[in-house]
């Protein structure tokens, strides 16, 4: 580990603390000195292929466009982790960003310690008191909702199930979207939490029961626990369709119809690009599918076919204009 190549500012880390941020501390390679220094939380790891990933593009590509400095912290995966990495960051950069809404509760606490830096949460909320704490994110249930449209209209599907990591707002939000389209077309509907978005194991056993109770369709609200569901539908005598989210898996499973894909990379541009314009939002900033280089539904070339990309496209821009009204929670 080489402290030097993060381009640290040089302030008093207690010790116990160093311990606990050493264990997930990152290295990115040092670009030119430029007048800003972002420290990025994540609570999976840089290159898991998913969230975490996308984040990280978003913040390498930030960095040759404004010529910031960068520090990464990763695999943050308690409530405890989540707290010391944003304190971490605080004592060594300008502007910190928690990704994911598991960041949160941590964002507030960590943000009223530290009045002259500047905390960005994904998915996270603001608080009047706390100034210098900005909120930003995708609405993730808003694709979700357009995906359970497909499934609607693929034909024959009469059981549809959800699957979910975390209980954060982003889940509970496609979670909402996927239940109100279900009980819109008269489907029967199944739903499992399990309580991690990386879990193989617990993503496939959650796919499994619901496989077995009939469901036809299943949209994964997860991250790298989506191969346990790939797993569970491949081996499965009727192998039913799989939607994903994030990033887009088409050539994992052939059923996989398609995506609630959010393109995080355009997100965090905008977010540094805000910190380096001191254009910092009086509100939360939230991105539904108003613009498509940050979110929207696509479906996977099997799928791709004339009807049901009509549908796609009318959905979203019924969902734009407000023709569409999505069901509150969304």
């Amino acid at each position: 580990f080489n402290i030097m190549k993060l381009k640290l500012k040089l302030k008093s880390i207690p010790f116990s603390l160093a311990l606990t941020a050493l264990a997930f501390l990152t290295p990115v390679n040092a670009v030119s000195a430029g007048e800003l220094t972002v420290g990025m939380a994540m609570p999976c790891k840089s290159n898991d292929g998913g969230f975490c990933e996308a984040h990280f593009r978003g913040l390498e590509a930030a960095k040759a466009k404004f010529g910031i400095d960068s520090l990464v912290i990763d695999n943050a995966q308690t409530p405890e982790d989540w707290v010391s990495s944003l304190t971490t960051l605080a004592e060594n950069a300008d502007l910190v960003i928690g990704v994911g809404a598991q960041f949160d509760e941590a964002g507030r606490v960590v943000a009223a310690q530290y009045p002259d830096t500047k905390f960005m949460v994904v998915n996270g909320s603001t608080d009047a008191a706390i100034p210098n704490l900005f909120a930003y994110g995708v609405r993730q249930g808003v694709p979700a909702y357009i995906a359970g449209v497909v499934v609607a209209n693929i034909g024959g599907i009469n059981n549809f199930g959800f699957i979910g990591g975390l209980e954060i707002p982003p889940t509970i939000q496609s979670d909402v979207a996927s239940r109100a389209v279900a009980a819109e077309y008269g489907m029967n509907y199944l739903s499992t939490i399990t309580g991690d978005f990386e879990d193989v194991p617990k993503a496939k056993s959650a796919a499994e029961a619901q496989i077995a109770e009939g469901a036809q369709a299943i949209y994964g609200m997860m991250n790298g626990g989506i191969v346990g569901m790939i797993q569970a539908a491949e081996a499965s005598a009727s192998r039913p369709y799989l939607f994903g989210s994030i990033f887009p898996r088409c050539d994992s499973y052939d059923k996989m119809v398609g995506t609630a894909v959010a393109n995080a990379d355009n997100l965090v541009v905008a977010m540094i690009g805000d910190a380096v314009n001191d254009t910092y939002p009086a509100t939360p900033q939230y991105y539904g599918v108003e613009n498509l280089d940050i979110q929207r539904f696509e479906l996977c070339p099997n799928f791709s076919n004339e009807k049901l990309q009509k549908l796609v496209d009318e959905t979203t821009a019924g969902i734009v204009d407000g023709s569409i009204t999505l069901p509150d929670g969304v």
